[in-house]
């Protein structure tokens, strides 16, 4: 269940196309950890389900190769050209891949998938934490190369939204970046001020982008002070020249220890600009205004490169435009019907029944793209709005396919959706050798 990855493999000498598979190391999420923490897994017993990775391929007549890496199908989301999105709250767990860290992950990705770019996420979708630890596939999928779909909700109050410290949204508010762009002059390039020793005493080139910002603003009277939650940015606390060998965990660990925080907000990256200067310093691209209000700098022009540092862009180096999908709304929760069934539902934490009112990690984005036509989870009932809200919106992202939603709420009690228990194989692969893509 989710241990095999079918893939192509370009052989070498004419160009051969080959379909094969990848078998990963599955440990039914991160379960021999989670056992000997005390904390609830998914099964007691995963055997059957970790030779599956193994038989299945085997009985199709495939090549397989064994990857060392502990993962599942819905931990990883593709674009067939080269890109791949995970998150970090699943690769990253303690209890998969210890040791590892992004840089291995992802030469392992890169070797066995050939893949270029692996964009991470931060996290999976709320309720998927004790589950999968976050797959994926609950939270973005590539609609097409370049287009990415990604699970939404326009309440304030649903937990898809960032919160603070004390449990708070966070409300964004955008201030607009200088507009144009600042650059330096041929005057200040040539001057024998500040401005020219960024390189240690080489000039700064004329034409070099300014980290321009109006959040590198100051309050006096007492300021702003957020005594418990913390805004840093990744391209400056994980830059190899500050704190190598720490990591996220080790970072935050010292941060929690020295200045009492309780929760520390990680951004991808700093001010365009600011690469070579302050490595991307978190006050020229974010501030509080007050607790649970974040002013974010931002530009409207899509050509800015602002729109590149606060998004992604995929291994062809297009920049990757953004689907909102509707989540569930309102958000499902266990039912006291469902938490004293004997059925799956209630196997969840190996055994131990399912509390009522625990969140449902559903979503739309666990759906199936198959030959001319999209399968999507439907929920019913409280959901039947947001149902027809996101097959009409995947219907607009897949043109030309059709798009059929299912009811499988009892698929969503058992952990996962439709995307999670299928695995398509490609054309010329044992006896779909004539499937049409």
């Amino acid at each position: 269940m989710g241990c095999v990855c079918v893939c192509v493999v370009r052989d070498g000498s004419g160009g051969r196309r080959e379909v094969a598979a990848v078998s990963w190391d599955y440990n039914c999420y991160g379960s021999p950890a989670k056992l000997a923490a005390g904390q609830p897994v998914l099964m007691a017993d995963w055997s059957l389900d970790r030779a599956a990775g193994r038989s299945l391929p085997a009985r199709a007549g495939l090549r397989v190769f064994e990857c060392p890496l502990v993962l599942e199908g819905g931990a990883i989301h593709s674009d067939g050209q080269g890109t791949l999105l995970v998150t970090e709250e699943c690769l990253l767990h303690p209890s998969r891949n210890p040791g590892l860290g992004k840089e291995g992950i992802e030469a392992l990705l890169r070797d066995f998938l050939g893949v270029d770019r692996v964009l991470w996420l931060w996290k999976g979708l709320v309720g998927d934490e004790e589950g999968t630890n976050g797959h994926v596939d609950n939270m973005a999928a590539f609609a097409e190369p370049g287009t990415v779909l990604l699970a939404w909700s326009d309440d304030p109050n649903d937990p898809l939204h960032e919160y603070d410290a004390a449990g708070r949204c966070l409300r964004v508010i955008k201030v607009p970046s200088p507009s144009p762009p600042l650059f330096m002059t041929y005057r200040e390039a040539n001057c024998d001020r500040a401005a020219a020793s960024l390189f240690a005493g080489t000039a700064v080139p004329v034409g070099w982008r300014l980290a321009g910002s109006y959040l590198n603003h100051y309050v006096v009277n007492g300021g702003v002070v957020v005594p418990h939650t913390l805004l840093v940015t990744e391209e400056c606390l994980l830059h190899p020249s500050r704190n190598p060998g720490l990591g996220k965990e080790g970072i935050e660990a010292l941060l929690r220890d020295f200045l009492g925080v309780e929760r520390v907000l990680w951004l991808w990256k700093g001010m365009v600009g600011d690469e070579e200067g302050t490595n991307g310093h978190v006050d020229n691209m974010a501030a509080f205004a007050e607790p649970g209000t974040v002013l974010l700098a931002w530009s409207d022009d899509p050509n800015d490169p602002l729109h590149e540092a606060a998004g992604q862009y995929d291994a062809a180096g297009r920049r990757l435009r953004v689907i909102k999908v509707p989540s569930p709304s309102p958000p499902l929760f266990m039912t006291y019907r469902e938490a004293n069934c004997d059925r799956a539902a209630a196997s969840l934490f190996a055994g131990t029944a399912v509390p009522v009112g625990w969140r449902l990690a559903g979503s739309y984005l666990n759906h199936y793209v198959v030959n001319g036509g999209v399968v999507v989870p439907q929920f019913g009932g409280a959901q039947s709005r947001s149902d027809e809200e996101a097959l009409r919106a995947l219907a607009a992202a897949y043109p030309g396919r059709q798009v059929v939603g299912v009811q499988s709420r009892e698929v969503l009690l058992g952990g996962g959706n439709i995307h999670c228990f299928t695995q398509q194989l490609p054309a010329g692969a044992g006896a779909d050798a004539q499937a049409q893509p």
